[in-house]
């Protein structure tokens, strides 16, 4: 996985309003940058991932919002997966998950950071890592509860024909909304606050209690995590608002590591396109200090905001359920302000839109 921003610890996110890191640029986007050509790189440039505590919310997202008891997502599509830290995470909580990625050496990398890893059960993983575009794939019937987009990667997608493609393709492999039958999936499960109409509300929809034998499935969720939209209009403002972070992680087991500076104030952003061409260095010392290789590229990212990301799921059937600055359901989006430390992204959470009258749900 990973991210722009300050080191801030193993196991943490780091403060800052930086864009995301994607994975390898996906759909018609040019060759890929060096640094996503190197797995090993990469997968230690953005380590610092809280990557469990991510899928503890992809995973809970699918649950609340429920107006009666819901089961938990029994299976998980990540686009533009790369290294495929989150589909493993994901896979360790039981869901049969599907990697993708444009990237073959990404996708081989993924693989054999999966071989041997088991289900905390015990079982193993259902897990498979499968090359495509995020913008155009199909897996004919196949419905999957959760898809997600993580690490600011449809930022790779730049015109409009590939975006609306990725939310209809999106769309077109969510579970729709039903009511099952069945006590046991729902678990009891009484329902509690999480992604909902508006910044962190919760869906009001049909009723049920804990003990039901219909059980509400409120339809596949789509996560797509991004900027937070301060940084968008940060870069319109008259200082620009260009500037990178940098940090640093272990690297290589000789006690290297591996330093990253990610975009600088003289980057060029074109408010008309909403593309930053953002500059990349990666430096790799080894243990005693010596820098022994060095790269330096540019990655276009497009920028969003809110009522575009809403249009683009509109277009697609999906309505916006949930919008929130961090993985934590606590972590509302807001307008920015003094919050920034606390909710540099910006994770949107989408549904299918009900059915029209007269139709049936599922």
């Amino acid at each position: 996985g990973g991210g722009a921003g300050a080191r801030a610890g193993a196991g943490a996110d780091p403060p800052g309003a930086g864009p995301a890191a994607p994975p390898a640029p996906q759909g018609a986007a040019a060759a890929a940058p060096e640094l996503y050509r190197r797995p090993e790189l990469y997968d230690a440039a953005f380590s610092y991932r809280a990557v469990e505590r991510e899928a503890a919310f992809l995973c809970g997202g699918c649950v609340a919002g429920s107006a009666g008891p819901s089961r938990p997502p029994g299976s998980a599509l990540e686009l533009g997966c790369g290294p495929g830290r989150h589909s493993i995470a994901l896979a360790r909580r039981g869901l049969a998950v599907t990697g993708l990625d444009q990237s073959l050496p990404m996708l081989e990398y993924a693989r054999r950071l999966a071989a041997g890893q088991r289900r905390a059960d015990g079982g193993a993983l259902d897990l498979a890592f499968v090359p495509g575009d995020m913008a155009a794939f199909d897996f004919g019937a196949r419905r999957f509860d959760l898809i997600c987009v993580m690490l600011g990667t449809l930022c790779h997608l730049s015109d409009a024909d590939s975006l609306r493609q990725c939310f209809a393709c999106a769309a077109r492999h969510l579970t729709p909304p039903s009511r099952e039958q069945g006590r046991e999936r729902g678990r009891g499960r009484e329902p509690r606050p999480g992604p909902g109409p508006g910044a962190g509300g919760r869906v009001s929809s049909r009723g049920g209690r804990a003990g039901d034998r219909a059980v509400d499935w409120e339809g596949g969720l789509f996560v797509v995590e991004l900027s937070h939209p301060a940084h968008v209009f940060s870069l319109l403002g008259p200082e620009g608002g260009r500037g990178g972070d940098a940090w640093d992680a272990p690297f290589g087991g000789d006690g290297g590591r591996v330093a990253v500076a990610w975009g600088d104030e003289e980057d060029a952003f074109d408010p008309v396109t909403q593309v930053l061409e953002r500059s990349v260095a990666v430096g790799v010392f080894n243990g005693a200090g010596e820098l022994v290789e060095s790269l330096a590229d540019t990655v276009p990212q497009r920028q969003f905001t809110v009522p575009e990301l809403e249009l683009l799921g509109r277009s697609a059937g999906l309505r916006l359920v949930g919008l929130y600055g961090d993985f934590d359901e606590g972590t509302d989006l807001s307008g920015g302000g003094g919050r920034l430390e606390d909710e540099y992204r910006m994770i949107c959470c989408f549904r299918r839109a009900a059915p029209e009258s007269g139709e049936g749900a599922g």
